[in-house]
């Protein structure tokens, strides 16, 4: 974008537009925003400026409201977006519409080595306590309508074996692990807050701790095992031993440790990751890409193959 559009955007929130920072990486998914860039002011402070798109409008400003609440009730290592000169999240400049948050400097993470370091597990752990308790009743969220994951896995595999029938066989066995046992019980596991796609990816490290948790697309109530299932189902697929070693045996133990999580949801742990996992099947073939759709129901069958080891070495 030229400098006149920036600056007079970034006047929306009181800010002296100085340049922009193309040398400066900036964290999460770019799919989150129609455009996004780092900028810096007169003052040298540096902030990701993001466009959005209009019909993505009220869900956005649902996430800015929701970090906002988390940060007054003391929710740390999250970061609020900030509000303009009129007390708004958004700003609507020209028809479009824009954000913007406070840059965080990452410590990248080394793939895949990280999937084994195991500090990471007890402070992943920690900030999902904080989550679960600050997030037991916010009135602005329906929580007696959460996700249902169970509606989700019967619709997208109606849908692989219309329009994907290669693939739906190569997924038989993983539909039948599925509805053998799981769905029967998935609504007897208790509802709890959830980022929604809590995995080390879209967190902002420092090099012993987290900085941010970022990415919040699809927070809101649903199963308590959802971020955690979420979490052991990404690290494993980036290197499938790494669910019976470090960072997954520390993370799972300091959430046991607590007695927050059912005995339920532990019992359906590994079900409910190849559940999950069905979600980032859509989303490979949305991208028609076949190289991860192949790799997706590999690591699922390795799952189901893998089941009794993994719940032995997670003492699960």
């Amino acid at each position: 974008m030229n400098q006149c559009s920036l600056e007079h955007i970034t006047k929306k929130w009181d800010l002296v537009f100085q340049k922009e920072r193309h040398d400066l990486k900036i964290s999460g998914s770019p799919e989150r925003t129609d455009y996004r860039v780092v900028i810096q002011d007169k003052n040298n402070e540096l902030y990701v400026l993001e466009k959005i798109s209009e019909n993505l409008y009220k869900h956005k400003l649902m996430i800015c409201k929701t970090l906002d609440y988390f940060n007054k009730k003391g929710l740390k290592k999250i970061q609020p977006y900030l509000k303009n000169n009129y007390q708004e999240y958004i700003s609507e400049v020209d028809n479009e519409y824009w954000q913007i948050i406070p840059y965080i400097q990452n410590n990248s993470l080394n793939r895949p080595d990280y999937v084994f370091d195991k500090w990471r597990g007890p402070v992943l752990a920690d900030f999902l306590f904080d989550l679960w308790n600050y997030g037991k009743n916010i009135t602005f969220f329906e929580k007696n309508n959460p996700f249902d994951l169970k509606q989700y896995f019967l619709d997208m595999t109606k849908k692989i074996e219309e329009y994907n029938k290669d693939e739906y066989i190569k997924l038989k066995n993983c539909i039948k692990f599925i509805e053998h046992d799981f769905l029967n019980i998935y609504y007897d596991i208790p509802i709890i807050f959830c980022h929604g796609d809590y995995h080390p990816l879209n967190i902002i490290w420092s090099k012993k701790s987290i900085k941010s948790v970022i990415d919040w697309e699809f927070l809101g109530y649903k199963p308590e095992i959802y971020d955690i299932a979420n979490l052991l189902g990404c690290i494993g697929i980036e290197e499938p031993t790494s669910l019976i070693n470090n960072l997954a045996e520390s993370f799972i133990l300091k959430i046991k440790e607590s007695k927050i999580i059912s005995e339920i949801s532990f019992e359906y742990l590994i079900e409910f990751i190849i559940t999950l996992r069905f979600a980032w099947l859509a989303e490979w073939f949305r991208k028609k890409d076949n190289e991860m759709i192949n790799l997706e129901i590999r690591y699922m069958n390795l799952l189901i193959e893998k089941k009794d080891l993994i719940k032995k070495e997670l003492k699960l």
